[in-house]
């Protein structure tokens, strides 16, 4: 499976996610959308109110801020605040924003992790089919120390740090 690292030009979905009486409640976007709206679920008051969502992808990120804009505008969800409005719920508008910066950052975070997948299964590739690992660390600016460890399996790396931590007990209790 190929793993990706989002950027603005990607598919970016619309999202909106309804009450079970049908209300709008939010609208947002998100380059992984059912992620996204299990963390409103979890990390919002009124997570426990989603009962349906609608998806809606766009060709980019800048297509899919647009949309929602325009949805927020046009179909005042409960839970988004307009800009220069007051929430209509009594909401807190600035811990809703932590909440969507704590998101950002997870998503972020996520991405960098995936990336991370990317590269050491594609150093393990070039590896296997001949390309040595000084021209790997050259072309990186790594050494080929760097490049060894980088290429090892989780499980070799689990293996290394249980062997360098007993070490370190050893030399301790010397």
């Amino acid at each position: 499976m190929r793993l990706h690292h989002y950027d603005r030009s990607d598919r970016t979905a619309l999202y909106r996610l309804y009450s079970a009486d049908g209300n709008l409640i939010y609208v947002g976007i998100s380059y992984t959308p059912h992620s996204r709206v299990l963390q409103h679920r979890a990390n919002q008051p009124w997570g426990g109110e989603i009962t349906r969502q609608s998806i809606e992808w766009y060709e980019n990120r800048a297509a899919a801020e647009a949309a929602e804009a325009s949805a927020i505008e046009h179909d005042s969800p409960t839970y988004n605040v307009k800009p220069g409005h007051a929430p209509r719920d009594g909401s807190h508008p600035a811990e809703d924003q932590v909440s969507e910066r704590l998101a950002e950052v997870v998503e972020a975070f996520d991405t960098i992790r995936q990336r991370e997948r990317d590269y050491r299964t594609a150093l393990r590739r070039a590896l296997a089919n001949g390309v040595q690992q000084r021209a790997i660390a050259e072309a990186l600016g790594r050494t080929r120390e760097m490049i060894r460890r980088d290429a090892m399996t989780e499980e070799q790396r689990d293996q290394l740090r249980r062997a360098e931590a007993s070490r370190q007990r050893g030399a301790r209790a010397s």
